[in-house]
C-alpha cells in the first residue's frame, strides 16, 4: 500500500490547476508544452495539438525530442536542456523548424522558461 501511495504522490507532483495553464488551455492559437526534468511531456495545450498533429493524450509522457525535435537537432535540444535544468545556462529564443506527427517541417518561434513547482521540481515551458 505504501508504494501505490508514493506513485500516487508523483503522478499528482506535475499535475497544477493554476491560472497560467488556465490561460494556456485559453489560447488555442499559441502553442504551449511543459516537461520536466527529462522532458517528457507534462503539458500540450490545444495549439499544440493544432500546430504538431499529436493529442494531449498522445504527448503526455513522451520525451520532447521523440515528438517534435528532428534527428539533426536533438543532440542540442537534449545538451541545452541539460544546461539549464544543470547549470542554470538559458536557451535563447530562436526560429527552428520542427516536426508534426506525420514528419512535416513545423516553422516555429521558440521561447522558454523555467519554473519550480510547489514540490522543487523544475518544469519548462
Amino acid at each position: 500500500m505504501k508504494s501505490k501511495n508514493n506513485i500516487h504522490t508523483l503522478a499528482h507532483q506535475y499535475v497544477v490547476n493554476d491560472p497560467l495553464h488556465q490561460l494556456f488551455d485559453a489560447v488555442n492559437a499559441i502553442s504551449v508544452q511543459g516537461y520536466d526534468e527529462q522532458r517528457r511531456v507534462i503539458y500540450w495545450n490545444k495549439g499544440s495539438e493544432v500546430l504538431y498533429g499529436y493529442t494531449n493524450v498522445e504527448a503526455t509522457g513522451k520525451k520532447l525530442e521523440d515528438l517534435i525535435i528532428p534527428s539533426d537537432l536533438r543532440e542540442a535540444v537534449v545538451a541545452g536542456h541539460g544546461n539549464w535544468i544543470n547549470n542554470g545556462i538559458e536557451i535563447p529564443a530562436a526560429e527552428l523548424t520542427l516536426r508534426d506527427k506525420n514528419n512535416n517541417d513545423v516553422s516555429v518561434f521558440s521561447s522558454h522558461v523555467m519554473f519550480i513547482n510547489q514540490y522543487g521540481i523544475k518544469q519548462m515551458y
